[in-house]
């Protein structure tokens, strides 16, 4: 077995080997809502434009999220990172779960919510990356969240080495 060891990454001609290109971020605090079990576009958006074919796009959201259930004891909300018009979470990320009532008798569920996500466009046009959403259980239930402040960060992953 060999060991590769590297004090620097250079060009051939000499300059410094970029790993992260571009950076781009979206703050967001315009509060959105949804009482529907169907997923729907909250209107969150990041856009980046890889520089090669072979870029990463490393995603990164962190979202203050809220939900109230009337109905039952359990209050869950989801959500589903896309690119463009495809999504890149199958399932999507849900949150949530038992939690204590509330001054009007509801569940109230609240809390900051982190994803990260590697990405692989292939592409050197404009991508877009959107948050869609929706609560799970039933209509008696909101999911709330950007009532604070919530971030999409998208990094330019210009050299990924995998081991």
């Amino acid at each position: 077995m060999s060991t590769l060891k590297v004090e620097n990454l250079q060009k051939l001609d000499g300059t410094q080997f970029p790993m992260i290109g571009q950076v781009v971020t979206t703050n967001f605090t315009s509060n959105q809502t949804t009482t529907s079990t169907s997923f729907s576009d909250s209107g969150v958006s990041a856009s980046i434009t890889p520089t090669s074919t072979s870029s990463k796009v490393l995603i990164q959201m962190s979202i203050y999220c809220q939900i109230e259930n009337a109905s039952n004891d359990h209050a869950e909300g989801e959500f589903k990172i896309y690119r463009d018009s495809s999504s890149l979470d199958g399932t999507g990320r849900r949150f949530g779960g038992i939690a204590e009532r509330g001054n009007d008798n509801e569940v109230i569920y609240k809390g900051y919510q982190t994803w990260i996500l590697l990405d692989s466009p292939s592409s050197t046009s404009s991508v877009s990356y959107k948050i869609f959403f929706r609560s799970v259980n039933n209509t008696n239930e909101t999911t709330f969240f950007g009532f604070n402040p919530c971030s999409i960060t998208l990094m330019e992953v210009l050299v990924w080495v995998q081991f």
